[in-house]
């Protein structure tokens, strides 16, 4: 990486309680990076692969209208 470039483990991200937890927290595990954390399938997604060093990190953002484009009513 060229001086002022930054990585993932660079950044820290606020958690639903209000912490601020560093990415770097999650070096050396396979992250799946979303911005929508409401698909029973991501959870899934934990539950099978979890043990193998796999993380599912979901942000929300205001992308969708505060709304999940996934549910039907929300279409």
């Amino acid at each position: 990486m060229e001086s002022g470039d930054k990585c993932i483990y660079d950044f820290s991200a606020e958690t639903l309680d209000g912490r601020c937890v560093p990415l770097s927290e999650f070096r050396g595990k396979v992250m799946l990076i979303v911005n929508v954390v409401t698909y029973p399938r991501l959870n899934a997604l934990m539950d099978t692969f979890g043990h193998l060093n796999f993380t599912v990190l979901g942000f929300c953002c205001n992308q969708f209208g505060l709304q999940s484009p996934g549910l039907e009513h929300n279409l």
